[in-house]
């Protein structure tokens, strides 16, 4: 019994690390989708400069978190995340309500799915384990 201690003990430490890290992600997202709403909710007021800066501030603690984000993320959805706050600061700078909507919009969902990729599912631990045929 004494020779499963070690390894039950190291797995329990990844499931809490994997928990830890996955509510640390969707903090982070929480936080970003809300600046990313008030930006929206600034520009179908008018108000740009509002709405620029909160694009502008979203994009800084994105920017805060990049070491861990790529530890713990896939790279290519972090740089579609990147690519879409680019655009959507642009069309803020633009004025382009109608398109910076549609970006604001498709970049909070990809950063759900930066979220949900780090959740404890059976979707994302079989994403793991491929079919064996």
């Amino acid at each position: 019994m004494k020779s499963l201690w070690v390894p039950v003990s190291l797995l329990a430490l990844i499931l809490a690390l994997s928990l830890v890290n996955g509510a640390l992600v969707s903090k982070a997202v929480g936080q970003w989708d809300a600046l990313l709403l008030k930006a929206e909710d600034s520009a179908l007021q008018g108000d740009w400069d509002s709405a620029r800066r909160a694009v502008e501030d979203c994009y800084q603690q994105w920017g805060t978190k990049q070491t861990w984000l790529h530890i713990v993320e896939r790279h290519g959805e972090l740089d579609q995340a990147e690519t879409l706050f680019l655009r959507t600061s642009a069309l803020a700078a633009q004025e382009e309500l109608s398109d910076f909507l549609t970006e604001s919009q498709d970049l909070r969902s990809q950063l759900a799915l930066l979220a949900e990729m780090e959740q404890l599912s059976a979707k994302n631990v079989l994403t793991y384990f491929p079919a064996v045929y």
